[in-house]
């Protein structure tokens, strides 16, 4: 999404009626009489947009008899509210700087007439799945996020904090290796209930995120319904989005052994094209994770929404049914997702297998991600292969040059013969730089590194393996 009129803020508002009251709002001691918290926000921040968070509950209050058309068309949604909202402007400058999301409710909701109900059969990881997926959409370009919590119910209050999270979460995953200039600031905004006048009492908000691998083996949506509406689910989605979930599969696996490539210090593995990026890049294009999940678990979770029931019992009664999703394996697919980017970031810096970039390279890295220790072993064993004597510019296997030349470390290379069954061992105890099947050769006083290819998949096996 491109932010085409160039605002910096972005202030999130959950909207929960039609009728607001002008009211003195005060932030850091300055007063803005409006109706809206979030022009309010705007007021004092200078410039920025709305974005509203309207729950689709409030189609119980609308004053009209078409109410079907709510639920069955989005636009004729997003219209009428947009129109809502734009009236409690008091600046009406800003109603282009309006915009809304439609958020999913969960239980019954009766008007205030008491002579029209609406019923969701829904859960609460349904309504953060949908909120994440939306507010990902709408926050792309903005560097300062406001979001007011002092309207709504707060079920959805609840919701956005929880969702939030693992909004920010994953931006950050993503973000590990950018400048600290290009990451976004959040600020959580609250009020006490409404009088006259009111102070809005504000703080950032931040949650750690690790590096580290979230708990899946195999991408397969899970649902909150009986085995046999699970099973038949899942057919359909396998049969309609064959080639999507081929994709994350791929994904999945890909990332797997490059995360384990940074995490267990072999960064050898992205010079020599180990990782195959190019099978990524033939399902989704060469792209960054929140197009690829465009065009894949959006497109999955898109049809899902479509599918929905609804049923008109009569005129004054409507029930929607959704078929109820589980959250853990959506967001630790989407992490994944924001893994892959960091590791295309990672791709970016990778030049020719020179050992002293290798060393450089991977130093920044590993300082960013919290992995010091690995900059330890790698500068020892980028060291030992650094005092060999004996190398040309014939890429030679290390064990062999050792062995013919060197007698320093012809003791090393006799105990790791004696533990060549444990290949795979070796390989993670030298920093990737294995005897047996890493070669070296020397140009211009430049010592360069590559795998012998008879062994990539090996390689492959052994760093896909570790859990």
């Amino acid at each position: 999404m491109i932010n085409v009129n160039k605002s910096k803020n972005l202030i999130i508002q959950i909207y929960g009626r039609e009728d607001y009251k002008e009211t003195n709002y005060t932030i850091e001691d300055k007063s803005y009489k409006t109706k809206l918290i979030s022009e309010a926000w705007v007021k004092h921040l200078g410039e920025g947009d709305i974005l509203m968070l309207v729950p689709e509950s409030l189609v119980s209050n609308v004053n009209q008899d078409n109410k079907v058309d709510f639920i069955k068309d989005y636009n004729y949604f997003e219209n009428y509210f947009s129109s809502s909202i734009k009236k409690q402007l008091i600046d009406k400058s800003l109603e282009n700087k309006i915009s809304l999301i439609k958020v999913q409710s969960i239980s019954s909701y009766s008007s205030d007439k008491k002579d029209f109900l609406i019923s969701y059969e829904n859960n609460i990881d349904n309504i953060m799945i949908y909120l994440f997926k939306d507010l990902l959409k709408k926050i792309y370009d903005y560097e300062k996020i406001v979001i007011d919590l002092s309207t709504g119910l707060n079920i959805y209050v609840e919701v956005l904090m929880d969702t939030l999270r693992y909004l920010v979460v994953y931006l950050k995953i993503k973000n590990f290796l950018a400048d600290e200039n290009n990451k976004k600031t959040f600020i959580i905004s609250l009020s006490p209930p409404y009088n006259e006048k009111v102070n809005i009492y504000h703080t950032s908000f931040d949650t750690k995120a690790f590096f580290d691998f979230p708990q899946i083996d195999k991408f397969r949506f899970d649902f909150q319904e009986n085995s046999d509406t699970k099973r038949e689910l899942n057919k359909n989605i396998e049969q309609r989005f064959n080639r999507e979930l081929d994709g994350l599969k791929i994904l999945l696996k890909e990332t797997r052994i490059a995360f384990n490539g940074i995490k267990y210090n072999t960064p050898l593995i992205f010079y020599n094209d180990l990782i195959e990026f190019k099978k990524i890049e033939d399902f989704f294009g060469s792209i960054e994770s929140q197009n690829l999940l465009e065009r894949s678990l959006f497109k999955i979770l898109d049809y899902l929404e479509y599918i929905k029931k609804i049923e008109i019992q009569n005129s004054n009664r409507i029930n929607i049914s959704r078929y109820k999703m589980k959250k853990e394996i959506i967001f630790n697919m989407i992490i994944v997702t924001a893994i892959y980017d960091l590791i295309l970031n990672i791709k970016k810096r990778i030049n020719k297998p020179d050992i002293n970039q290798i060393e450089k390279t991977f130093n920044e890295i590993y300082n960013k991600l919290n992995l010091k220790y690995n900059n330890i072993f790698l500068e020892k064993d980028i060291k030992d292969i650094m005092n060999l004597k004996e190398l040309d510019e014939t890429p030679k296997i290390l064990s062999e040059i050792i062995k013919d030349n060197n007698s320093d470390m012809k003791h090393h290379i006799k105990n790791e013969k004696n533990k060549s069954s444990k290949i795979d061992r070796n390989f993670f105890a030298h920093s990737g730089f294995e005897y047996t099947i890493t070669k070296a050769w020397k140009k211009e006083n430049t010592v360069y590194l590559e795998y012998n290819k008879e062994n990539f998949n090996d390689i492959r096996e052994w760093l896909y393996k570790i859990k």
